[in-house]
């Protein structure tokens, strides 16, 4: 246990908000690419800020984060859906997965959800990551870990009071023909928190995990 608490606790650090690098070929990560549609070309995204080196672009950035494990702020409350959204979307189990691996391997595992955004003025689009890994009888077993992320258009809902963000996942899987749904339905971004629901594909309500997300106060978002 002290041995997975401390693998986690590394991993989390190089979780899309800072740019790590990593020897190990037992992961699935696309964390740490600079995103077009929010950070200049070569640039990085970083705790809700691009970063061209450690020059500062943008000043307006936020980032929060939540997970299942220390703070418990992060619950699944459809395992269905959320099997699906691993299969599916983050291809670490299932048939998707290039181990095919059982979901349920995962299903009590460690989620760690991230949401971050260069502007809270007039937001238009955020990027969330979510990083996910084996439950502790599995975590050597051979069993990798995965960090995924997407980058989610803005609306305004609940008369202006929250908002939602959606997205697709990626082009040719199965994902891509998937809607990927973030609500904070009486939150803003800049808020001190946000109360949010986290959904996919519309199936049987679409949402598979709900709680609270921290604003994120130091560069690692622990």
């Amino acid at each position: 246990m002290r041995k997975l608490a401390k693998i986690i606790l590394i991993s989390g650090l190089c979780l899309g908000l800072i740019r790590c690098g990593s020897s190990s070929t037992n992961s699935n990560t696309d964390a740490g690419a600079a995103a077009p549609t929010i950070c200049p070309v070569g640039s990085t995204f970083s705790n809700g800020g691009c970063y061209n080196g450690n020059q500062l672009l943008s000043l307006n950035g936020v980032a929060y984060n939540g997970e299942n494990t220390y703070a418990r702020n992060v619950t699944i409350n459809n395992s269905d859906i959320m099997q699906r959204f691993l299969n599916e979307f983050m291809a670490i189990c299932g048939n998707y997965s290039s181990t095919g691996a059982s979901c349920s391997y995962y299903q009590n595992g460690y989620i760690r959800i991230t949401l971050q955004a260069t502007d809270i003025v007039n937001p238009t689009v955020a990027r969330l990551t979510i990083e996910v890994w084996p439950s502790s009888p599995y975590v050597n077993q051979g069993l990798i870990s995965a960090v995924k992320f997407v980058d989610l258009t803005l609306f305004p809902i609940n008369n202006s009071q929250g908002f939602e963000g959606r997205a697709y996942g990626y082009p040719g899987t199965i994902s891509a023909r998937k809607l990927i749904q973030f609500q904070a339905g009486a939150n803003k971004l800049g808020d001190a928190n946000l109360t949010f629901a986290l959904g996919y594909d519309g199936v049987g309500g679409g949402f598979f995990a709900n709680g609270i997300l921290n604003r994120c106060t130091n560069i690692s978002c622990q």
